[in-house]
């Protein structure tokens, strides 16, 4: 009789365990959607931004190269 009980409460546990990794599937696959729609809607704003300002975003990538160059060059 103990091995009956024993084997309902596996079952148990074995369905409550699949449940909650369903669920923390589909949470995570809701998450990354959602992550790339927001990431979708930064690149737009950038994009936008730099078309606006063509000479400031050229100018900064310039001095952002030079800095790093000057950490990373020996001395």
């Amino acid at each position: 009789m103990k091995s009956n009980t024993l084997g309902c409460d596996t079952e148990t546990m074995t369905n409550r365990i699949r449940g909650t990794l369903e669920h923390g599937k589909h949470t995570l696959t809701d998450m990354g959607h959602t992550m790339a729609e927001k990431s979708k809607e930064f690149a737009s704003m950038t994009d936008e931004c730099v078309h606006r300002n063509v000479w400031t975003a050229i100018l900064a990538s310039v001095g952002i190269g030079f800095l790093m160059g000057m950490l990373i060059s020996p001395r």
